[in-house]
């Protein structure tokens, strides 16, 4: 098969994630083409949609794998969705892309579908959010910005003071940056759980521990991590979390509360520094992935 993997890095950037698909793609025998969607232009010709990469229109391409963390978010979303318009097997569609992206929109899902998520406040008025912080529980209060580079721990702060919480949602808005507001969960201080879910089953699972001093767990902020089984209650709500959102591959970070598990964000491109922790191959089952899922759409989905 033809498998793009749709990035936003430079040819010249090595990308764990990208180079692992890569390897396990080729492995399989199938043509791994790395596609940065900031090179590709789009055009409809004949009422047929084309993707057009660095002056050649792409043709015969099985699947897409969308890897779009950072750069220009919204025009990546805009090269997935001309892929789907073709009929292009996509692993997480532009609409779970820009859902999973949004961490306001993520909750305001994930409540709707009864799934727990720490407790979570949002507004455009600067005022209202100040409000909020002066009646939430504790001192501690996580503080979330709204923004595509947010990812890997960046974007998240924690202000250990509700005076400082007001500060930096001021500070926030006078340079033109949404945020939201969410309750730290005091018995998960520094630890949480990152699981890998490919079509509606967990493959990996770790436990991250965050560094002396810091509060964010990621490995790419200097986490530590170990392998974990997951509790059935803990496999459900992941499982479900990620479907809820339209997700078929995702890293899904949750934390154990007094209240049970809780999810508090899902990431469409997990990184795969979860096969180092726990021995799991994720690239390779999620070329499986696309293998079974390409040979069902042209049997007609059978």
């Amino acid at each position: 098969m033809n498998i793009v993997i749709l990035t936003y890095a430079s040819d010249k950037l090595m990308v764990k994630g990208i180079d692992r698909l890569t390897e396990e793609g080729t492995k399989r025998g199938h043509k791994i083409l790395r596609v940065r969607y900031n090179d590709c232009s789009l055009a409809i010709k004949n009422n047929n949609p084309q993707v057009i990469f660095r002056g050649e229109k792409l043709e015969n391409i099985d699947a897409v794998i969308p890897w779009i963390i950072q750069g220009e978010f919204h025009y990546g979303l805009d090269v997935i969705n001309q892929f789907e318009s073709m009929g292009v097997f996509v692993t997480n569609g532009s609409q779970a892309f820009n859902i999973a992206n949004n961490k306001w929109r993520t909750a305001q899902i994930l409540a709707k579908k009864g799934i727990n998520t720490p407790d979570t406040f949002f507004s455009n008025n600067t005022k209202s959010m100040n409000d909020y912080i002066g009646i939430m529980h504790g001192q501690n209060i996580i503080i979330k910005i709204l923004d595509e580079w947010a990812t890997k721990g960046r974007g998240v702060l924690l202000a250990d003071s509700k005076l400082k919480a007001e500060t930096i949602v001021c500070d926030l808005e006078d340079n033109g940056k949404n945020c939201i507001i969410q309750e730290f969960i005091e018995e998960s201080r520094g630890t949480d759980i990152r699981a890998y879910v490919v079509s509606n089953q967990v493959v990996a699972s770790m436990q991250r521990k965050a560094k002396e001093g810091e509060y964010r767990s990621n490995l790419h902020a200097g986490g530590s991590g170990k392998p974990i089984q997951l509790t059935d209650a803990e496999n459900q709500l992941v499982v479900a979390a990620s479907g809820a959102v339209g997700l078929s591959t995702a890293g899904v970070d949750i934390m154990r509360t007094k209240r049970g598990p809780a999810v508090i964000e899902l990431n469409a491109s997990g990184d795969f520094g979860i096969e180092e922790v726990t021995g799991v191959n994720v690239a390779n089952k999620i070329i499986e992935f696309i293998e079974n899922s390409c040979k069902a759409k042209n049997n007609g989905g059978r």
